[in-house]
């Protein structure tokens, strides 16, 4: 087994390229499409069908559709089931919320697919499903879990608005590389950093015509361009 969910989901390709040279931010970009496609077609198929199903999964699909759109929400949620078919097998646990004649409906119909006999009697768990009552009070178990993580993930992203813009509001007057970096949470070698030529146009000057800060003189000209150096004729 490996030792990770993020070892699982890169073995079947659901993990995004990443591409990154030196100290530069990282760049995200599609599905690796590694390993084996059946498996990963099927996760997908999965993932389409919990958009459907009421509980914590399509509370995810949906939180990722209104942000990345539908395509993106289906690869994202097989993703999250991979690493949590890895979570149920490392701990021997079952799906904490689990509906149980949906389970048995679709065990019992995935054991006629493979070859069981028809068993005729008694109907056995997976008849219940198709029960009304018993059905709408299995979705109503699971209904508040995919509320509270709606309510949650708003309350999650808000914090985070907030954070960024106090980091917005620390960094003004940086380079778009120390922004881009300071929103992103990392640390910059450039940070606090400002090239001589910057400050000269920035600051105000004093009355010596040098910039504050600089041993520069203040620059003349067209849009604070500096004046033509002054070439002399050797004869």
């Amino acid at each position: 087994m490996l030792p990770t969910p993020d070892r699982l989901t890169s073995y079947f390709g659901l993990t995004p390229r990443v591409r990154q040279t030196g100290s530069q931010l990282a760049i995200h970009g599609r599905i690796s499409y590694q390993g084996s496609a059946f498996a990963r077609t099927i996760l997908i198929e999965a993932g389409w069908s919990v958009a459907h199903a009421p509980g914590l999964l399509r509370a995810f699909f949906l939180r990722i559709k209104d942000r990345k759109g539908v395509n993106v929400a289906a690869v994202a949620t097989a993703r999250k089931i991979a690493a949590l078919i890895w979570q149920l097998l490392r701990k021997d646990a079952p799906y904490r919320w689990v509906r149980p004649a949906f389970a048995a409906m679709k065990m019992r119909r995935q054991e006629l697919r493979a070859g069981a006999p028809k068993a005729h009697g008694p109907a056995g768990r997976g008849r219940d499903y198709w029960i009304k009552e018993i059905r709408h009070r299995e979705v109503k178990l699971v209904a508040p879990a995919e509320t509270a993580y709606g309510r949650l993930e708003g309350q999650t992203a808000e914090s985070a608005n907030s954070v960024r813009k106090a980091q917005f509001n620390n960094i003004s007057g940086r380079s778009v590389h120390e922004y881009s970096i300071a929103m992103k949470g990392g640390v910059s070698s450039r940070a606090g950093y400002r090239s001589p030529v910057r400050a000269c146009r920035s600051a105000a000057s004093d009355r010596q015509g040098r910039c504050r800060g600089s041993g520069l003189p203040r620059a003349r000209g067209r849009r604070g361009s500096a004046p033509p150096p002054q070439i002399r004729r050797v004869r």
